[in-house]
């Protein structure tokens, strides 16, 4: 049987846009709101608290399910949050739009990936280093045009 070729050439980078990432990563900058919201007043400190616990019982199957109703990924994950914010979840995304978290959300992965392809680049640098240095003085065919 043929395996899926998506999993087979698939790359560590790939984890940095997969899904469960995306999701973790809106919840972390829903709570990252929540602390800020707090700090001004806007919110109350024990709602900001109760958020950033939740974050860690909202499952991706649950905000798919969400979605698969309300065709809206962002708000599947808000509803999801709010879900398990139990009094405080009057306060979820307060203030925001979908665009701040998925634009936020997407700085973060773009930021990761690119630390990741700057490391991968180093690497690339060092063992090309390391080959022209073993093979300096192996000969070699010039070639022309013409």
């Amino acid at each position: 049987m043929w395996s899926d070729a998506g999993e087979r050439y698939k790359t560590p980078i790939a984890e940095i846009f997969s899904a469960e990432n995306k999701l973790q990563l809106q919840l972390l900058v829903e709570a990252k709101l929540a602390e800020v919201q707090a700090s001004l007043g806007i919110i109350s400190n024990e709602d900001a608290l109760l958020i950033d616990k939740a974050r860690s019982k909202v499952s991706l199957s649950r905000v798919q399910e969400i979605d698969s109703e309300i065709h809206h990924d962002l708000m599947a994950m808000v509803k999801g949050l709010s879900e398990q914010s139990g009094k405080a979840s009057g306060s979820v995304h307060i203030g925001a739009t979908s665009n701040d978290i998925q634009d936020t959300v997407l700085a973060l992965q773009l930021t990761k990936a690119r630390e990741m392809i700057l490391d991968l680049l180093d690497d690339l640098s060092s063992i090309l280093a390391d080959l022209s240095l073993k093979y300096r003085d192996t000969a070699t065919i010039g070639r022309t045009h013409g």
